[in-house]
């Protein structure tokens, strides 16, 4: 009986010691640094698009676009694969609009563990 006690004291303890911390995994970052939010681009106007992807580990697929909540101006999707770190310098030259438009500068980057980052920088297109 003595000896059924001490294995199992000795199971709880081994249990106990052997406990697991969860690894946690962090979003990627996603740093705009060109357009300034608030920027107005009339047609035949650049809008240079400036800004750093990264990742503790390895980025895994990153998008960059300009849209409005209807329409798509420019896409951009850099291999990122296996990076830690992606810097996006790239433009982008205003065309067509017959209207002043709302839209976004967006960046979008994913990491291997389901990790998502989007940022949006708001900018004005305008004939």
């Amino acid at each position: 009986m003595k000896k059924i006690a001490f294995v199992s004291l000795l199971a709880l303890a081994g249990l106990y010691s052997c406990q697991h911390h969860p690894i946690v995994y962090t979003n990627p970052e996603v740093d705009i640094t060109a357009p300034e939010a608030a920027g107005i681009y009339f047609n035949g106007d650049t809008v240079h698009i400036e800004m750093t992807l990264s990742d503790e580990e390895a980025l895994h697929e990153a998008y960059i676009y300009i849209r409005s909540d209807v329409d798509s101006f420019f896409t951009y999707e850099p291999y990122v694969h296996e990076l830690q770190s992606f810097d996006v310098d790239t433009f982008w030259v205003v065309t067509g609009m017959t209207t002043g438009v709302s839209a976004f500068v967006t960046g979008v980057a994913h990491n291997h563990h389901d990790g998502v980052t989007i940022l949006n920088v708001p900018i004005t297109l305008i004939p």
